[in-house]
């Protein structure tokens, strides 16, 4: 029995030192494998200096606090009148992006009234956004566990988004009023809000562009504003790159200073996963070399047929789902501009002849070749359509509008209105502010110069 009972106590022992063996050596490949992606992403993120909210920025979010447009605008927030403004903007402008034709509606009261009560402000935030605004951004404090709040010094993205759909109606309004003068301001002022966002590093601040940039498109082709064309891809999947870089990163630092907080933030129970962390860990670092190899191939031309199905599939939670709707988005929104400037093309050509042009100058799509445009005359007006699909493009309820109608008894009626600018103000980049530091704006552990 004793011979029995110690042939089984030297068979466990070996067991569980072969066991442990295998765990060093886990470990040892972990340690491994993760010195050098950390290093590949240590020195991705060492690209990006450390930067402050520019001084303009720090009056816009002065003046965006005093008219109640803080870190967020929720139509559901009880803000009473602000609410029912927000709840009106966000219909008015959804409604414009699906116009397929002119003129545009009329604001309602609710926009109207609060526009008139806010004008002073507004103006003074026109006049701030002559020059482009910049806004805090810190890698070291973002992916060091004890601070952290890099990101909370950064933009105050409810605030911009809440105040670019003002601005934008402002421009709306002047348009309708006769007032080219004003529309410029308003609609310039949008638009250098819009680049101080493309110009940040952040993946939130990207998707906030294409969520802004899709309205000043619908708003051009109705205000008969000839925009300049941007290529808004490459940004994006620059910051789509840093996010991973950043998140891991963080997530490495996290796990090494407060390991058991670390595995719980990803969802595991401490004592169950414990003695598996080094596992869990070896997968955070191959789910970022896929992330890298996965972006390092992508292209803005690639953008028409990325989708859910032709993604990496990652353990664990997709961190493809915001990059995959702002990737889709930037298709949408240079398709958009390939209408806009279709459209311009034929109103100039009426304006100057009185005649719809017989053909356009090219229909291809320069965006998603090969497909094309279809232009088409028909009695006293023309209709321009998107002549293709996309994989991920919803029919039933498309993101937006990607045919346009004019007649010639609307180009009558609007009169000078009706033939788009040559002011070449419009989309054209406007001078960035010099980096004027405020000393209450500069993020922890950054010195002003």
């Amino acid at each position: 029995m004793n011979r029995i009972v110690k042939s089984l106590m030297n068979g466990g022992g070996i067991a569980i030192a072969t066991v442990l063996a295998g765990m060093a050596m886990v470990k040892v490949f972990t340690a491994h494998r993760v010195a050098q992606q950390l290093a590949i992403s240590e020195g991705y993120l060492a690209k990006y200096q450390p930067q402050v909210t520019s001084l303009t920025g720090n009056q816009i979010n002065q003046l965006l606090q005093t008219m109640d447009l803080g870190t967020t605008e929720r139509p559901t927030d009880d803000h009473g009148q602000q609410s029912a403004v927000a709840t009106a903007l966000a219909d008015y402008f959804d409604g414009v992006i699906h116009l397929e034709a002119g003129p545009l509606p009329r604001l309602p009261s609710p926009i109207t009234q609060h526009l008139g009560q806010e004008a002073d402000r507004l103006n003074q935030l026109q006049k701030l956004l002559q020059t482009q605004p910049s806004w805090a951004f810190d890698t070291v404090a973002m992916v060091t566990p004890e601070d952290g709040s890099g990101a909370s010094d950064g933009p105050n993205y409810g605030g911009i988004m809440a105040l670019h759909s003002r601005l934008l109606a402002q421009s709306i309004l002047a348009y309708q009023a006769n007032d080219r003068s004003g529309q410029d301001s308003a609609f310039n002022a949008a638009m250098n809000l819009t680049r101080s966002m493309v110009a940040h590093p952040s993946l939130m601040a990207q998707v906030l562009a294409t969520s802004l940039v899709k309205a000043e498109i619908a708003v051009a082709r109705h205000t008969n504003l000839a925009l300049a064309e941007t290529d808004y891809g490459p940004p994006l999947i620059e910051a789509a790159t840093l996010d991973t870089h950043l998140w891991y990163t963080r997530s490495i630092n996290t796990f090494r200073k407060k390991p058991l907080a670390a595995l719980s933030s990803i969802g595991y129970q401490y004592i169950l996963a414990l003695p598996f962390a080094d596992f869990l860990v070896l997968t955070q670092t191959n789910e970022q070399t896929l992330h890298n190899s996965f972006y390092q191939q992508l292209t803005p031309t690639s953008f028409c047929t990325v989708n859910g199905d032709n993604l990496p599939q990652s353990y664990g939670t997709n961190p493809y789902a915001i990059p995959l709707t702002a990737f889709q988005s930037t298709v949408t929104n240079a398709l958009s501009m390939e209408l806009n400037t279709l459209v311009t093309e034929a109103k100039r050509t009426h304006g100057e002849t009185g005649r719809w042009p017989t053909v356009l100058a090219s229909t291809d799509s320069k965006v998603c070749a090969p497909r094309t445009w279809h232009y088409g005359v028909a009695g006293e007006g023309i209709t321009i359509t998107f002549d293709g699909t996309l994989p991920w493009w919803d029919e039933q309820e498309p993101p937006m509008a990607l045919s346009y109608t004019i007649t010639a008894g609307e180009m009558v009626v609007a009169g000078e209105n009706a033939l788009p600018k040559k002011d070449a103000s419009i989309g054209q980049e406007r001078p960035k502010e010099k980096n004027t530091v405020n000393k209450n704006s500069v993020p922890k552990g950054t010195k002003a110069p």
